[in-house]
């Protein structure tokens, strides 16, 4: 039943006990679930939509975000935008800030941002110069790409790409963060990075860098060019040797290359370096589904979010182990 948005458990049942939809998650807090049925529900509540004193189950794919803030902010002469979504309540909430890939519009990873803020976390999506809200703000990275490979030797894009990402393309996420600490209700104390794909380099790339972040997550950064490219992969190693805050790696199965978490986390157990890392089964049915696979929350939310808790919402992760 895709259309089901929320499922009524047994009284006393667990939510362990219910049979969980593809995409689904658990909105433990009333409060929380009220707040979400107020942007879903109409006025005349349909009987499939009841709400129960148990958790429930919300699916991720008909569960719509709420409006964010456009946030403008400058970096050199550019002027750039980002979104920022807030959970209900006062605040300050420890934040996320939330890197796309390489595409120049679409939904790419804010179609994680539901389950993200259900969990208590602000999400903050930069827009990176010439992709999304600013297009028209410098040069879009994949153009500058496509023209080095057409023109120039075999390693010009691979080099190309390594300068962007350090240079203009980390700049643009590191603005956008810095605007993020100067908005009400977030806490510039419990910040971490996430990114898939390009947005999964950059986290790696701002998991290097002093800005007061506490974790990072990459979703298959680099996979596309794994293979094809010594001179990334070698990048990337020596990019994750800097990294100073722990590091969760995850990809699927069937993603294009799966060296990048194989062997990105090796590179971190030979150092000695705090991190977690895991493949999961095949999401889909191509490369390209396995590489998105970030889009099934329901996949890795359970691990992702163990990991993120611990650096920066330790009060939840006691709460969990007591009623363990």
């Amino acid at each position: 039943m895709k259309n089901v948005l929320l499922l009524r458990l047994r009284p006393g049942a667990s939510h362990h006990e219910a049979q969980r939809p593809r995409g689904a998650f658990v909105l433990k807090s009333c409060a929380r679930a009220a707040w979400w049925l107020g942007l879903l529900l109409p006025t005349t509540t349909p009987g499939w939509a009841q709400v129960q004193t148990t958790p429930v189950l919300v699916t991720t794919a008909s569960l719509p975000a709420p409006v964010p803030d456009t946030l403008t902010y400058a970096n050199g002469s550019l002027r750039l935008k980002g979104l920022l979504w807030r959970p209900p309540g006062p605040g300050p909430f420890p934040a996320i800030v939330l890197n796309h890939g390489s595409e120049l519009t679409g939904n790419g990873p804010a179609g994680t941002v539901p389950v993200l803020l259900a969990h208590g976390y602000a999400v903050f999506l930069p827009c990176r110069r010439g992709q999304y809200l600013s297009q028209g703000q410098g040069r879009y990275i994949s153009t500058l790409l496509d023209s080095a490979e057409k023109a120039g030797p075999a390693d010009e894009y691979s080099r190309l790409l390594i300068r962007l990402h350090e240079t203009e393309q980390l700049s643009d996420q590191l603005a956008g963060l810095a605007a993020l600490k100067k908005q009400p209700g977030i806490d510039p104390k419990r910040l971490a990075v996430m990114g898939v794909s390009f947005g999964g380099i950059q986290a790696v790339l701002a998991a290097t860098q002093a800005v007061g972040l506490r974790a990072a997550v990459d979703f298959a950064g680099g996979a596309m060019v794994w293979d094809r490219s010594p001179l990334i992969a070698a990048w990337l190693k020596q990019k994750v040797a800097q990294a100073r805050v722990p590091i969760f790696l995850a990809q699927a199965a069937n993603d294009f290359s799966t060296g990048p978490t194989r062997e990105l986390a090796a590179e971190l157990q030979r150092l000695g370096k705090p991190y977690e890392e895991k493949i999961y089964p095949a999401v889909g049915t191509t490369h390209m589904d396995g590489h998105r696979f970030v889009r099934s929350p329901d996949v890795w939310s359970t691990d992702v979010f163990a990991f993120l808790d611990r650096y920066l919402q330790p009060a939840k992760k006691a709460r969990r182990a007591r009623k363990a």
